[in-house]
């Protein structure tokens, strides 16, 4: 059996992580587990936390639609603790409908054409590893997104890669504040 993975707090953390943590905790106003976790490898934790922000700060894209495309990545990944996570951060900053969150979920449409055709390309982008259909990709564009868009796409699947393959890797218990009873408060 694996050793498990620390769960770091800024006094426990490797040195090198230590100010990301308290990064963490300043923005945050705590460390969630999965960042406490990545703390073993303050690399992988720092190339998160700016990828995130990068994403966040300068791809073009609506709130909701970079929540449909993480939330699509997460379902498609089987990460249920950022499938949570983000459903916590975008419920309570009305980012994003509850019904819509649990429709991203399951993967089901959402009622909005342009959304729905945004996941149908995610997920078929990360099913495909990268090598999407002409199809897909005309289908895409017909919807009124940019060619700078499908590359913003690539940015957030390798960041979603990055957060839910160091989740199956390291299992971070979902925080309390993002199991469903509480998103709901």
């Amino acid at each position: 059996m694996a050793k498990e993975f620390a769960t770091h707090t800024s006094e426990t953390a490797p040195e090198a992580a230590r100010s990301l943590l308290g990064r963490v905790q300043r923005e945050y106003g705590y460390i969630p587990n999965v960042y406490a976790k990545m703390a073993e490898s303050p690399a992988l934790l720092e190339a998160c936390l700016e990828a995130d922000r990068i994403f966040e700060t300068r791809a073009n894209f609506t709130a909701l639609e970079k929540h449909a495309i993480l939330q699509t990545a997460n379902r498609i990944n089987g990460c249920t603790y950022c499938l949570a996570a983000h459903s916590y951060g975008a419920i309570r900053t009305k980012e994003c409908p509850g019904e819509t969150d649990h429709r991203l979920q399951r993967g089901e449409p959402t009622g909005d054409a342009r959304l729905d055709a945004l996941c149908r390309f995610v997920a078929h982008l990360i099913d495909r590893r990268g090598w999407a259909d002409d199809a897909e990709l005309a289908a895409f564009f017909a919807t009124g997104f940019t060619r700078a868009q499908a590359l913003d796409v690539v940015l957030a699947t390798a960041l979603k890669a990055m957060t839910n393959h160091a989740n199956h890797l390291t299992h971070p218990e979902i925080d309390a504040r993002y199991r469903p009873d509480a998103a709901a408060e």
